[in-house]
């Protein structure tokens, strides 16, 4: 027995990179299976129950790529993702320092192990915030259901990235059929971004973002071309205007955002006559306890509406909310975006339904420190057979690479890292050379949108000249080899490890 043990750890020790792939396709293949998928069903925001009458499904190119996007699923469906991609990157610099000790390796390639690897993670990071990748499509059981987002922005915001034809197209892959377009103080650019919707695409609704004196943002939701509306608050009268002008002018909604609201200003907004509010935002999803039970209160006491928002400017592809609406006859307008408005308008909350794909809010203190941990075992419990085998369909073809690549006597380690640094060069040269023509096309004094399209160009082009070095230094190993043939094994598989 101990002698089999001890063939084993041996193994092991050779091929430290082929046992740890193998670990890992056991371990997401042993959650998916003892997994019922309840994860795979959207929640209630209220209630933290499945939402009846609606279901997730996974586009099929996703499941092509689904090792590529992993990273970014896993770190998208924990309750905050900018918590999770601070943990998990601190949880990677103390891994990649582990190793470097285990191993007892000089100063000199301890710091290059863990400099590398914060490297290689910031890069896949830049990569999955500008390139949109697959996620989920919410599919509605019920036709007369309307999902809608009605909180995004477009190049007319003044830190918005995409134009509001790309935007719809991604919203329609997500399952929307009407969107709004809030954009920042811009009800004129709110106006052009909605006459892109229809032929096929979602509906629209114009609408503007402001702050209040106090801080707080407001949203402005049906808004009529040329008619007036405060882009400004100084005070709480300028407030009061806003909302009375949405409702009297333009017919139309006003929703206060979660981000940076207290109990207390739950309780003022709603007595100045707001129509409802967002309870979860997937660009601001920290919520604590008391304000949760203060929207709660808002819909039951008040018959408030509360919603889902994706508050989306551009960045990623993932957005894991939606609102249902489910109107009255007495509620059914000329269009979509009437009926929207409608529903918003009667403050009969029971029609109206926020859905999340996870949950989303400020996350306790053991899962923000383990997110890493956590939020794996999510991702792997979400895992349907085909996204499994897709998984399995990589590894394997990795492996048969890796042999072939051993064959021509080529380091498989440090080849699929150049490759895979490739791959994240390419996607931000390409994606910020196109938001950099869209923003000088429509919008040419968007600094933010040249700026970020210029970051990733930049970001991508460095990485580009990494890769060839990689590939570089991967030939002149190969042609390192001793007079017998044999290359030693390379140190960089074990940094791998």
């Amino acid at each position: 027995s101990n002698t089999h043990v001890m063939a084993i750890v041996s193994r092991i020790r050779r091929h430290p990179a082929a046992a740890a792939t193998l670990a890992w396709l056991l371990f997401l293949t042993l959650a998916a299976a003892f997994s019922d998928h309840a994860a795979q069903l959207p929640i209630d925001a209220r209630t933290g129950i499945h939402a009846q009458g609606a279901t997730l499904d996974f586009p099929a190119w996703g499941i092509l790529v689904e090792p590529v996007a992993a990273l970014g699923h896993i770190l998208a469906g924990a309750p905050d993702m900018r918590v999770a991609i601070v943990s998990t990157l601190a949880w990677i610099a103390l891994a990649a320092l582990a190793a470097a000790l285990i191993m007892r390796l000089p100063l000199r390639r301890g710091v290059h192990i863990v400099a590398g690897s914060i490297l290689l993670y910031l890069l896949y990071m830049c990569f999955v915030l500008m390139v949109p990748l697959p996620d989920w499509h919410l599919k509605t059981d019920d036709p007369k259901l309307i999902v809608a987002d009605l909180h995004s922005h477009s190049l007319n915001s003044h830190d918005g990235l995409i134009t509001p034809a790309q935007s719809l197209h991604i919203h329609q892959d997500r399952g929307f059929n009407v969107v709004g377009f809030t954009e920042h103080g811009n009800p004129a650019g709110a106006a052009v971004a909605a006459g892109f919707g229809g032929h096929g695409l979602p509906d629209t609704i114009p609408g503007i973002e402001v702050q209040t004196p106090d801080g707080e943002f407001l949203l402005a939701i049906g808004l009529k071309p040329g008619k007036p509306i405060p882009t400004v608050l100084h005070d709480h009268a300028d407030t009061l205007r806003f909302i009375r002008q949405t409702h009297d002018i333009h017919h139309g909604a006003v929703i206060a955002l979660s981000w940076r609201l207290t109990p207390a200003k739950v309780r003022q907004l709603a007595a100045d006559g707001v129509d409802g509010f967002e309870i979860s935002n997937a660009g601001h999803p920290s919520m604590s306890p008391a304000l949760r039970q203060a929207l709660l209160a808002a819909q039951r006491e008040q018959g408030l509406d509360l919603i889902a928002s994706s508050d989306w400017h551009g960045w990623s592809g993932f957005f894991h909310t939606w609102t249902l609406i489910k109107p009255q006859a007495s509620e059914i307008g000329a269009s979509r975006a009437d009926t929207v408005i409608n529903v918003l308008r009667s403050h009969d909350y029971r029609h109206l339904i926020p859905v999340t794909a996870d949950a989303m809010g400020t996350p306790s203190a053991a899962r923000a420190i383990l997110a890493p941990f956590a939020e794996t075992l999510r991702y792997a419990r979400e895992l349907s057979p085909l996204r499994l085998a897709s998984w399995w369909a990589w590894m394997i073809m990795l492996f048969l690479a890796s042999r072939l690549l051993q064959q021509r006597r080529l380091d498989p380690g440090r080849f699929f890292i150049s490759a895979a640094v490739a791959t994240c060069a390419t996607g931000l040269v390409v994606q910020g050379a196109a938001m950099l023509l869209n923003a000088i096309e429509m919008d040419p004094a968007n600094r933010f949108a040249v700026r970020i399209a210029l970051t990733g160009i930049g970001i991508g082009l460095v990485a580009g000249l990494a890769a060839f070095r990689l590939l570089q230094d991967v030939r002149e190993r190969r042609q390192a080899l001793t007079p017998s043939g044999v290359q030693p094994v390379p140190v960089s598989s074990r940094e791998l490890t």
